[in-house]
């Protein structure tokens, strides 16, 4: 999975509204909540067989915080 689709599942489950890109700040999207959180930690296990901890998904500052954590490179 590249970036581009990476972003497309990510804008998908966010289910954001606004247009976002790997420098977005994760903060300043009212759909970066607990349950978008939830949403991640389940994509992620079923998508990429990784398990995220609560310490990790604390830690994602920006959008491309959460591709470096999937392992998404171009």
């Amino acid at each position: 999975m590249n970036k581009e689709q990476f972003l497309e599942k990510l804008i998908d489950l966010l289910q954001c509204e606004v247009e976002i890109t790997e420098d977005t700040e994760l903060l300043t999207l009212a759909e970066w909540d607990s349950l978008s959180k939830m949403a991640l930690q389940t994509f992620f296990k079923r998508n990429f067989s990784k398990e995220l901890t609560y310490d990790q998904l604390a830690g994602f500052k920006y959008v491309r915080d959460i591709f470096e954590a999937a392992g998404v490179v171009e």
